[in-house]
């Protein structure tokens, strides 16, 4: 009879079998559930409103085509024109609308770093609560492991997501959207595939300002203030990931077509000059102009190189970090 009862003690105390989460793992989940479904839910939303503006820029483009219009200022017909306006500045706010997504989504990495990395952890610091899972047979490196690969594995996805739907809005459509300005502005790494890196760096960021900062506040403002200089640094950078280009054209020739202008001034008897130091008199517009440029086929190899920097960065957090939990259990 005991032999039976213990029998169905042990079975009754079996772990369950299946993919539902255990231990820290089952812990962060129900943590952060709730900020990972609003947090997938504003993807979610990012994603459909691309959609939507960039099936205005195919209607708004396709409207535009249809009334044949002409760059002639010369048109006699007003109507015309006027009609050909509004085409055009449609064209230019569904274009724009994708931009401004871009721009903003940029935002969320930093914020997510701050509130789903380094708001955790901080807690946990700050109240103790890793001396009571570290007693339970947790190690350090395990707690602190299950405790950001949950979030990090779901932001990766997500952000992976948008970053090639923005990728395909910008590059592989057509008509493709228009990228003068995308060179050199900070909304290109929303693009694939720097976001889904981008992503990542914060989260790190934001695991490695948690253990070295135990208090909450603190924490969240010290991530999004280094996030913020974090992109300013790539913004400084990404001019040079690659060489520039010169080109000298006379006046009133046309300057480098589709491609990303980075600085230009006047040629004067044989020297560069900036435009706000023009040495002649009477102004530089009859003057040759030198141009630094970047053609439209090295878009692609920037974006891998700061695909490639943002990766060693990133990897170098995770080393900053487990070496900080390695001080702390000390």
């Amino acid at each position: 009879m005991s032999s039976a009862v213990l029998a169905t003690r042990e079975t009754s105390a079996a772990p369950r079998s299946g993919l539902r989460p255990r231990g820290v793992t089952w812990l962060t989940w129900r943590q952060t559930r709730a900020a990972l479904l609003v947090v997938t839910l504003g993807y979610a939303a990012a994603l459909a409103y691309l959609l939507y503006q960039h099936h205005q820029f195919d209607v708004t483009t396709v409207r535009l085509r249809g009334l044949h219009c002409s760059t002639d200022t010369r048109d006699p017909v007003s109507v015309i024109t006027a009609n050909c306006n509004l085409a055009a500045l449609a064209v230019m706010q569904a274009a724009s609308g994708v931009h401004r997504l871009a721009t903003v989504a940029l935002a969320a990495p930093g914020l997510l770093g701050a509130v789903l990395a380094a708001q955790p952890l901080a807690v946990d610091l700050e109240r103790g609560r890793h001396r009571l899972l570290w007693s339970q047979s947790v190690s350090p490196r395990r707690w602190f492991t299950q405790r950001m690969l949950l979030p990090a594995a779901i932001l990766l996805v997500l952000s992976a997501v948008l970053s090639v739907a923005l990728r395909w809005a910008v590059l592989w459509t057509h008509p493709a959207l228009p990228i003068e300005d995308w060179s050199f502005d900070n909304a290109s790494d929303a693009l694939a595939p720097v976001y889904p890196l981008l992503t990542l760096a914060a989260f790190a960021l934001g695991a490695v300002v948690g253990l070295l900062l135990h208090r909450v506040i603190a924490a969240l403002g010290i991530t999004l203030a280094l996030y913020g200089v974090l992109l300013y640094g790539m913004a400084q950078v990404r001019p040079y990931l690659v060489p520039l280009h010169r080109k000298v054209v006379g006046p009133g020739d046309p300057w480098p077509s589709g491609d990303w202008v980075y600085d230009s001034g006047p040629v004067v008897h044989g020297k560069d000059f900036s435009y706000s130091a023009c040495p002649v008199a009477t102004g530089c517009d009859k003057e040759p102009s030198w141009i630094l440029y970047h053609p439209l086929s090295q878009f692609g190899p920037m974006l891998w190189v700061e695909t490639g920097m943002l990766a060693a960065l990133t990897a170098g957090l995770v080393a900053l970090a487990y070496r900080r939990l390695l001080a702390l259990t000390r």
